[in-house]
């Protein structure tokens, strides 16, 4: 979910000066769309301003972030050294051609 969803409790508009002053006319011209779009974002502040309800929130998206991890296989210490030597043999004989 997006915290700022446009029209719903905020006004987006591109970072253009036109853009900017139409969004503005817009906000000033339609009381009744302003005043549902301010009490929404009032909501959305209070909402995430709540330390218990950001405390879920944190905890449901680390859950999801632990659930979602796939543990990658470990190349222990030797394997790890026979590969490096095969690598270095390789490295020789592809050099003498």
């Amino acid at each position: 979910d997006e915290l700022l969803e446009n029209n719903s409790n905020a006004w987006i508009c591109e970072k253009d000066p036109d853009a900017i002053a139409g969004s503005i006319l817009q906000v000033l011209s339609d009381k009744e769309k302003r005043l549902r779009i301010c009490e929404a974002a009032y909501d959305t502040a209070r909402d995430y301003a709540d330390i218990k309800k950001n405390g879920i929130r944190f905890s449901h998206q680390l859950k999801q972030l632990i659930n979602s991890y796939k543990p990658q296989p470990v190349i222990n210490n030797l394997v790890f050294k026979a590969m490096f030597f095969l690598y270095r043999v390789q490295r020789k004989i592809l050099s003498r051609y």
